[in-house]
């Protein structure tokens, strides 16, 4: 049984780490038999010093050229100087600037070494052909694809958008009215205050609703964690508002489902603009508003801001955005 083979991908990482550590043992072993005393883990950064033999480099030039860490470079560089292979000297344009160079004996063996690597890169072409004869140029693409969009980055988009698609959303339900009420008053006491136009609304939510609105609800794992608000303002123009989340879910996508949810609604009962009022102090939340299509305008729709805190004005043109 081989666990890490058979867990496929997920054991990419791990079976490329057995394979490198397979060829370092056996490049290690090819350096004791011609009885250099060489270690593996010091080849880019002697081939780099060796090719530019007599030039002097800094250690973060190294880094970049190899692509690998600047302390891995530093602790490879402090091993080759204990070796004596290479030397510090000074930068000529800046005498406190200390670059790497190879030494007398470091050139020396470079030079030794140089036939040993063109037999060794012949060998291992020969192993990989065997095998399959395009797997450096695979390798150089899965190295640019993981640059462009690694594993990381792949794991959390599809992270996100797991989480988007778990969040429920529910519409003008009796049960989330308190809920609707506890995460406005969260973050309005968070950063303004309550205003007496807030508590209107959500002290009488059904109002809203009576008017032409509609409540959004977010609920995740059985738990209400969001919510906003569309206010029916008349000749096909809805104002969201309203719209929070707990600080302990912010970050889950449950912001953006409910703006989305809230926006096909407008589009479905057949509005023709949204309107909203916000504050500079909300960053996150206008630019989830402009990455949704939402543009700043210069006031207030209705000419005066219905609240003291609103400093900012945005509008989304259904038409525009279909």
């Amino acid at each position: 049984m081989d666990i890490i083979r058979n867990l496929g991908e997920l054991a990419l990482g791990s079976r490329l780490r057995r394979m490198s550590n397979t060829l370092m043992n056996e490049t290690l072993a090819i350096y004791r038999y011609h009885q250099f005393d060489f270690e593996p883990r010091w080849f880019p950064t002697f081939y780099y010093l060796n090719e530019i033999y007599p030039q002097a480099v800094g250690v973060t030039d190294i880094a970049k050229v190899t692509r690998v860490s600047h302390p891995l470079i530093n602790r490879f560089v402090t091993e080759l100087k204990k070796a004596g292979y290479v030397e510090e000297v000074a930068d000529e344009h800046d005498r406190r600037k200390r670059l790497i160079k190879l030494s007398y004996s470091g050139n020396e063996l470079g030079q030794l070494l140089t036939p040993i690597w063109n037999e060794m890169e012949l060998s291992i072409r020969d192993v990989i052909c065997s095998v399959e004869p395009a797997m450096m140029k695979l390798l150089e693409s899965l190295e640019d694809r993981f640059e462009e969009k690694g594993f990381l980055d792949t794991y959390m988009s599809r992270n996100k958008t797991r989480r988007y698609r778990a969040i429920e959303i529910r519409v003008n339900d009796p049960k989330f009215f308190e809920e609707f009420r506890k995460i406005n008053l969260e973050w309005l006491e968070e950063y303004f205050g309550v205003e007496e136009l807030d508590l209107k609304i959500l002290d009488n939510p059904r109002k809203l609703i009576d008017e032409g609105g509609y409540i959004f609800s977010a609920i995740l794992n059985d738990e209400v964690l969001g919510t906003c608000a569309l206010m029916n303002l008349g000749d096909g123009a809805m104002e969201l508002g309203k719209m929070g989340v707990y600080k302990k879910a912010r970050g889950m996508q449950i912001g953006r489902k409910l703006l989305d949810v809230a926006i096909d609604k407008s589009r479905e009962i057949g509005a023709k603009i949204i309107f909203l009022e916000s504050n500079n102090r909300l960053k996150k939340a206008l630019d989830l508003y402009r990455r949704a299509g939402f543009e700043f305008t210069a006031k207030s729709h209705t000419g005066e801001s219905h609240y003291q805190r609103a400093n900012v004005f945005m509008r989304l043109d259904l038409d525009e955005n279909s």
